[in-house]
């Protein structure tokens, strides 16, 4: 019964020993700060933190989603100029505001939270940048 045990600590420290230093710091840095921001109240937007992503290029994309939670797959278009195989976003801030009905209308606000927009190519990110919606 052990062995499973076994197998998930030692890929968990394989993920830590192969990973760098700084990319895990990034990834710590930023799971607290959406953790933080996807507690916000509904409809807030919050900026972007001020973090270096430059240190996730090369990180694997379900180490990323295992900090940062389930992506959303989105089109990428010509966004990034690196061959990428998937594109991914995550977001950056609570679900949106409710849509308020009033006699005969409801209200609807434009825009959303920030997506950290994240492009991989087999299985690694290649590039990884903000993106705010209007």
């Amino acid at each position: 019964m052990t062995l499973p045990f076994r197998a998930t600590v030692a890929s968990s420290l394989l993920l830590v020993a192969t990973g760098s230093a700084l990319a895990n710091n990034v990834l710590g840095e930023l799971r607290d700060k959406f953790a933080a921001a996807r507690a916000l109240p509904l409809g807030s937007r919050p900026g972007p933190p001020s973090v270096d992503l430059k240190p996730l290029i090369g990180v694997s994309e379900s180490t990323l989603a295992h900090y940062l939670g389930g992506p959303t797959s989105i089109d990428c278009g010509e966004l990034f100029r690196t061959h990428q195989d998937t594109c991914s976003a995550f977001r950056y801030g609570p679900d949106p505001a409710p849509v308020e009905e009033h006699d005969g209308y409801i209200t609807l606000k434009t825009g959303g939270p920030w997506l950290l927009v994240v492009a991989t190519s087999h299985g690694r990110i290649v590039d990884v940048r903000w993106l705010g919606q209007r």
